[in-house]
Parts: C-alpha cells; structure tokens; sequence
C-alpha cells in the first residue's frame, strides 16, 4: 500500500540521519490527508538545539520526498 511505501521511505531517512530506525512511527488520516507522526531516539547527550535542528531536518527530508502527505511531525526522545 502507499501507507507502506511511505513509512518505508521515512524508516531509510530517518535511518540516514540518526543511524537508527524511528521508535515510532504512525500515520493519521485526517480531512487534510494523511499526516505522519514519527518518534526518533536520538543520544542522551546530544543538545536539546541540535536534536530540533536533526528533527527538522528530518522533518524536510521527509516532506521533499513524500509531497503528498499532508503534514509531518517528528518527535524526539533521548
């Protein structure tokens, strides 16, 4: 399903930019489209400016290569 392929596509990304796959990652369909909530994990002692500017830069990775979904949240955990 695109569902799959999307997910698939944000797993090698996030992958890409933390070395791991996301802790969570979940999709909401909404009457804007569908919207992705990822979570990553990110190292314990790495600041708290440098993992939004990771969670960022996931997050516009991810909108460049999936246009199509509405909106991307990502979250970060330590």
């Amino acid at each position: 399903s695109d569902v799959e392929r999307d997910a698939l596509v944000m797993e090698r990304i996030v992958r890409e930019q933390t070395g791991a796959p996301p802790r969570e990652l979940r999709f909401l369909q909404t009457d804007d489209g569908l919207v992705a909530f990822l979570t990553l994990v990110l190292d314990p002692a790495s600041a708290l400016a440098d993992a939004h500017a990771l969670a960022s830069e996931v997050e516009e990775d991810i909108r460049r290569a999936l246009p199509q979904l509405a909106d991307v949240s990502v979250h970060t955990e330590p």
